[in-house]
């Protein structure tokens, strides 16, 4: 019964429980790659124009395609990912602050630690546990319903399968590559330089839930908010509603926050999702 409730909720999230065999089979498929990389060359240009530092990083709607290991670095080609995020029944956009270090495309990203070789997997810490237990935290309860138990999302193995499966966007607010810390300042100026790039990138993914991930500036939220859904209704500390979007915003730690436990963090986010879902059952049920 557990084996078959688990493979049910993987179908809804994917497809959503009552289109599985139809969904949008006479509606073309938006071309999310095309749309992202024609923002991206307006945003690099201007950013070229005002002399920004640092290497433009792009990113967005995560690739579905092949996984492979290629010069100690896992990788992934593009695939279904479109057709997907079209037919799922909740689409989870990851908003977080800006790429530290090495330039690279976001969209290839597994999760997996590179350099160990292509028969030893293995998650990357600590950034990519926590986002992966959130995202398969949220993502099934916004299904089932139900707060996932925590014993079952350590489990780094089916996380990481379930992320690398899921319907998710992945989007920096800052796409020039900077070091492992950022100002809030820094980050707030380049938000507000960038905002029209910012918000069309938001907008095109049309999100069912937004998880920010930024507790200390709360630059991601705060921008959402003011520029997105600004009719945003703050249902306790974690979790925010758009009642005229039908969407969720989840003002959140960065991943790899160095002050958070992650087991508390894990259950008091659930909780906080969870006292919304009380509050609009109908949440629930399929967005498309």
């Amino acid at each position: 019964m557990r084996i078959f409730l688990y493979f049910y909720v993987g179908i809804c999230i994917f497809t959503g429980p009552e289109k599985q065999s139809s969904i949008k089979t006479k509606e073309a498929m938006k071309p999310y790659h095309d749309l992202e990389n024609a923002l991206f060359k307006e945003w690099e240009s201007e950013s070229n124009h005002n002399h920004e530092d640092g290497d433009f990083a792009r990113d967005g709607l995560l690739y579905r395609g092949a996984i492979y290991y290629e010069d100690g670095y896992w990788k992934r080609k593009p695939g279904d990912e479109g057709q997907q995020w079209d037919k799922a029944s909740k689409r989870l956009l990851i908003l977080t602050k800006d790429m530290p270090h090495e330039p690279w495309d976001i969209r290839m990203e597994t999760g997996r630690k590179s350099h160990t070789g292509e028969d030893h997997i293995q998650t990357k810490q600590k950034f990519y546990p926590n986002l992966m237990m959130w995202s398969y935290g949220l993502l099934t309860m916004a299904v089932s319903g139900k707060m996932i138990p925590f014993e079952q999302v350590s489990d780094l193995e089916k996380i990481r399968t379930f992320y690398e499966q899921a319907p998710i966007a992945r989007v920096n607010c800052k796409k020039q590559v900077g070091e492992s810390e950022i100002s809030t300042a820094t980050l707030n100026d380049y938000v507000k330089r960038y905002a029209k790039w910012l918000l069309r990138q938001i907008a095109l993914y049309d999100a069912d839930i937004i998880l920010c991930c930024d507790a200390s500036g709360h630059i991601p939220k705060s921008f959402v908010q003011d520029e997105y859904l600004t009719d945003l209704e703050r249902i306790n500390d974690w979790i925010y509603y758009s009642m005229k979007a039908g969407k969720v915003v989840i003002d959140s730690y960065h991943p790899s926050c160095r002050i958070i436990n992650r087991e508390e963090t894990y259950k008091d986010m659930m909780a906080g999702f969870g006292e919304f879902l009380q509050k609009y059952p109908d949440f629930v049920h399929p967005s498309r």
